[in-house]
């Protein structure tokens, strides 16, 4: 196996120099001449030689690509909201919790943009509502969301409180 790679590296390095004959190497063929100094130099040459990168036209691999510069008008937002975040809190309703001392979870219900009713698990930490609303505990059939007004550099935060229906 190897003597068949260093037979094909050997008949790459000369077909490269120009020197290919016509006839194909077989490797079980007599190949007293691959071994000699002059083949074995060739092919250490090819191999040590240094790699030349051009630059020109091309960014450095191993820095990061910048990032736009413009800065975000008051009042927008960036990023792909979740779709929770895209539900107003006066449309979900509670229709289940499970009062876990590790890990609370609740079962809402909302309607999408097509009338149809949608059932969720959401737990401590996920973003419920608009204004960027994160459900902060789950507990005694409450689910109490905080969320976070912007203007500009002054902020606010809010707390609302969704009760479950008896």
């Amino acid at each position: 196996m190897i003597y068949f790679l260093f037979v094909t590296l050997l008949s790459m390095a000369q077909e490269g120099e120009g020197n290919a004959s016509s006839q194909t190497m077989n490797p079980m063929q007599d190949s007293s001449d691959l071994f000699s100094e002059e083949a074995e130099g060739s092919i250490v040459k090819r191999l040590t030689e240094p790699f030349n990168y051009e630059r020109e036209g091309r960014r450095d691999p191993f820095v990061l690509p910048e990032a736009k510069k413009a800065p975000l008008l008051p009042g927008s937002y960036f990023g792909p909201f979740l779709p929770l975040q895209e539900v107003h809190l006066s449309d979900v309703t509670i229709k289940g919790i499970i009062e876990d001392p590790v890990k609370p979870t609740a079962l809402i219900a909302f309607k999408n943009y097509k009338g149809k009713e949608i059932l969720k698990k959401v737990g401590v930490g996920d973003y419920l509502g608009e204004n960027f609303g994160v459900i902060q505990a789950i507990r005694d059939g409450k689910i109490i969301i905080v969320q976070t007004f912007g203007e500009g550099d002054k902020k606010s935060t809010s707390t609302i409180t969704l009760s479950i229906r008896k």
